[in-house]
């Protein structure tokens, strides 16, 4: 999901697990809130998870859900095992910050970043050092994108009851992203690659190391000769507690795309398909069975070592988007999952 502080029109959705609640889709986030409060159609000023609040009316306003030490930064609920994923603010208190900045955000687009104005900024968690390295510029990569997979419940009408789906297993670890040409291979980390930058290539730097280690450029350049492949996966171990049984960094695909298209799994070579994250079920969509799958330990091992994070649904048409673009990569998270922001060993 899109860090953004923006004018948003709330989108309202059922709550799976409560009646008295209710889901927003809110851009491509997720909120939960008290039925009722909320109408469809109305507009808000959304300000994402991870933003960092300035002294002043918005810290005041949000400061018993403000994450520690300082107090200053926004971040997820679960209420009934649903994300909420941020706050709102009313338009008709934008005065509180003054007519000037109140004016500019009134006339602002709908889905315009207005952070800047609000001086809000994006938390950007410390990156451990074998996790970091010298970047430059993300170059050569025509069909470059990123990847994010958003809350079911809060994009589930677009799914019919009998969508034919494919649920995997989502991973404790840290996002790869690998980009293949003919003649280049670049290698990112989900913050990285926002920023169209790369990694440079390091022996020392454990993405690179992850990458070599299971041939990920030559798979790919071997399926799809001559053409642009990118590549998705979560390496593990990267994450504390979570180590999946592996001793060095591996990567565990669950995305590929082609010039751009996403590739359905089945249609990789065997080669791939041989890194993909673990398939749980195939057939029409079960949201209780979908719940139930979230839960309960991971299978990447095969000796259930600890918790799975979660589950990630997805139509067996792979090409097909959200009304509003996005694509379909819909998680659910196991209840027991705890995240913090500071997960990365």
């Amino acid at each position: 999901m899109e860090w953004t502080v923006s004018k948003q029109v709330v989108e309202l959705r059922t709550h799976p697990n409560a009646d008295s609640l209710d889901i927003l889709k809110v851009g491509q986030s997720q909120l939960v809130a008290r039925k009722g409060v909320y109408q469809a159609g109305d507009t808000v000023l959304f300000i994402a998870e991870k933003s960092v609040l300035p002294a002043g009316p918005l810290r005041d306003e949000f400061g018993a859900y403000l994450a520690r030490p300082q107090k200053d930064r926004v971040t997820h609920l679960r209420l009934r095992g649903e994300y909420s994923c941020g706050v709102t603010w009313p338009l008709g208190e934008l005065e509180r910050f003054g007519p000037e900045v109140a004016g500019k955000i009134e006339a602002a687009a709908i889905g315009e970043n207005v952070a800047e104005l609000l001086g809000i900024v994006k938390y950007e968690p410390p990156v451990p050092q074998h996790l970091a390295g010298q970047v430059e510029a993300l170059s050569g990569a025509l069909y470059f994108g990123g990847h994010d997979a958003l809350h079911l419940a809060a994009y589930l009408t677009e799914l019919g009851p009998d969508e034919q789906v494919t649920v995997t297993e989502k991973l404790h670890g840290t996002q790869v992203n690998v980009y293949v040409t003919p003649d280049e291979v670049s290698v990112t980390s989900k913050g990285v690659g926002s920023k169209g930058l790369r990694l440079r290539e390091d022996a020392g730097n454990t993405y690179w190391t992850a990458v070599r280690t299971d041939r990920l450029p030559e798979l790919a350049r071997g399926a799809f000769p001559g053409r642009h492949v990118q590549l998705f996966g979560e390496m593990v171990p990267a994450q504390k507690g979570f180590g999946y049984g592996f001793t060095a960094p591996h990567v565990r695909l669950f995305e590929v795309r082609v010039d751009g298209e996403s590739v359905a799994y089945d249609a990789l070579p065997a080669a791939l398909r041989a890194l993909w994250v673990p398939f749980l079920y195939r057939g029409p969509l079960d949201l209780e069975q979908v719940q139930a799958l979230s839960k309960g330990q991971e299978t990447v091992s095969g000796r259930a070592l600890h918790i799975r994070e979660g589950v990630v649904v997805r139509p067996t048409d792979v090409s097909r988007l959200a009304v509003d673009g996005s694509r379909l990569q819909l998680k659910v998270i196991n209840p027991k999952y705890k995240e913090t922001g500071e997960e990365l060993s």
